[in-house]
């Protein structure tokens, strides 16, 4: 019997539904049917159509956007798979695959497979266990399907396999299917298979197991093989379906990554609760406390006491404030809600404001703080002034704080064609290399100061958003002589103009 013929009588006994068009001319609307088989024929009720009737008699399962969307990807990529609900079947869910199967100068041929969705496991596994042999229709398929004899010696590989494995099917025809397997894979297979024959049980036989294949170019991947035996004029023959599993296995790897960084970040806010309700709690026992007191004894303090008082209020109430304040940013800051003013700033003048705002607290902590810039150039470049004081206010608060007394904390500023950068540097004690991208993220703080320094982990956070606003960077490098260096970096070709309305 001659393949063609072999081709067709499979056809006939396949247990899904087939199709096969005819396109003349690349002329979609004029697309017919040629040739259906039997379960096609019960399934689409052979009433409502004959051989070489219109595509259109789909319209009655399909929409007319989804027969549409069928032709036009058909067009596009000689492929196409759809799954929609059909009101003729109850609503049920069914998939619809079409792919081209022959082309010459005048026509081109598509099959089309239904199958009901809902039941597609099964149906793959019955595809796994049918006799599916002749090489004209399993090229056909999604999968790559291998037949092998008893031997091992492969007889048909598809057009599909000839993508997975990388091979054209002539170089795989007629050698053994190890070819295909890395050495532990090929060993077991040969096996499973020699004990099937002479038992008649298997171990793989009809069940699917995940194994490495070996492509052309020698690199391993991990693919589901699936293998279904048969016996045809007395000869045992075996077809393998083999799927690609890279990306599956990508997906799963990126799903525990994916789980990794949500535990990460619920364990990050569970820290950043617990810091807050300290953080919140502080400045609020002080200012109830001290307000007790005046309450209860305003008469009979002297008024330098009664302003000492109000003095400890005023500085718990500026802090609860900084920490609303920070709490309102990063929420406007994750909603996308944050407003910019950009104008044209001398970043000189700004920073001498920052230092200056500063140079108390440092001096309270016996820091030396100390502006690299020449006061009589000038670097002006389009940003928020408000905002990037912001920035340097927390970028030397921080180094002030986590540097030992008689410690020297330093801010410089450069540019070049396209950038202005600030550097702000300590001697203080210094973060992790591991934690120089983590350090930014919203709830982090260092591991160096997370237990000991308290604060909310909010600043860094906001810093980068801001600067990322400015089509600038912020990033960490390690001090060599101890602590960490922090650079600012702005863009210099920004208009206000642009920037303000884009913002608005």
């Amino acid at each position: 019997m001659s393949v063609e013929k072999l081709s067709l009588q499979l056809l006939q006994h396949l247990p899904d539904a087939y199709v096969i068009v005819q396109v003349d001319d690349g002329d979609f609307n004029q697309a017919r049917v040629v040739l259906t088989n039997p379960v096609f024929d019960q399934l689409f009720n052979k009433s409502h159509y004959k051989t070489d009737s219109h595509w259109d008699f789909f319209a009655d399962y399909l929409t007319p956007s989804e027969s549409n969307f069928i032709k036009m990807n058909l067009q596009l990529n000689a492929h196409c798979e759809y799954k929609t609900q059909v009101a003729e079947f109850d609503d049920t869910w069914f998939s619809f695959e079409f792919f081209e199967i022959e082309s010459n100068a005048d026509s081109t041929f598509y099959a089309g497979k239904v199958r009901d969705a809902h039941d597609e496991l099964h149906t793959q596994q019955e595809i796994k266990n049918s006799n599916i042999l002749l090489q004209s229709i399993l090229d056909n398929a999604v999968d790559g399907i291998i037949t092998i004899d008893s031997k091992g010696t492969v007889r048909t590989f598809n057009r599909a396999a000839e993508r997975l494995f990388g091979y054209d099917a002539d170089e795989v025809i007629g050698n053994n299917v190890s070819m295909l397997m890395t050495k532990r894979d090929a060993d077991d297979h040969d096996q499973y298979i020699g004990n099937y024959v002479k038992t008649g049980k298997g171990k793989i036989i009809g069940i699917g197991r995940e194994v490495y294949g070996l492509k052309k170019s020698g690199e391993e991947f991990p693919i589901d093989l699936g293998v279904s035996g048969t016996n045809i004029n007395n000869e045992s023959i075996f077809i393998g379906m083999t799927r690609d599993l890279t990306l599956q296995k990508a997906y799963e790897k990126n799903l525990r990554e994916e789980k990794e960084k949500a535990i990460q970040a619920n364990n990050s806010k569970s820290k950043f609760l617990a810091n807050m309700s300290h953080e919140l709690r502080t400045p609020m026992h002080t200012i109830m406390g001290f307000v007790d007191i005046l309450l209860e004894k305003m008469s009979e303090l002297p008024a330098a006491k009664q302003q000492q008082f109000l003095m400890q209020i005023r500085d718990g109430s500026d802090r609860l404030l900084a920490l609303i304040n920070d709490l309102l940013d990063l929420n406007k800051l994750e909603a996308g809600f944050m407003t910019y003013s950009y104008e044209s700033v001398d970043l000189v003048q700004l920073i001498g404001k920052s230092v200056l705002e500063l140079s108390e607290y440092a001096a309270e902590n016996e820091i030396t703080i100390q502006q690299n810039t020449q006061q009589d150039c000038l670097y002006v470049c389009t940003c928020d002034e408000a905002r990037i004081y912001q920035v340097l206010i927390n970028l030397l608060s921080n180094a002030i704080k986590y540097s030992k007394p008689g410690k020297l904390v330093d801010i410089s500023l450069t540019e070049n064609n396209n950038y202005m950068t600030m550097k702000v540097r300590d001697q203080g004690i210094g973060i992790p290399e591991s934690e120089h991208i983590s350090i930014f993220e919203a709830f982090t703080q260092s591991s160096k100061t997370v237990n000991t320094a308290g604060g909310t982990g909010l600043g860094l956070a906001i810093c980068r958003e801001i600067i990322s606003a400015h089509y600038g960077q912020i990033w960490l490098e390690n001090n060599p002589e101890g602590g960490s260096i922090f650079y600012v970096s702005i863009s210099k070709h920004i208009q206000p103009s642009t920037i303000n309305r884009a913002t608005e």
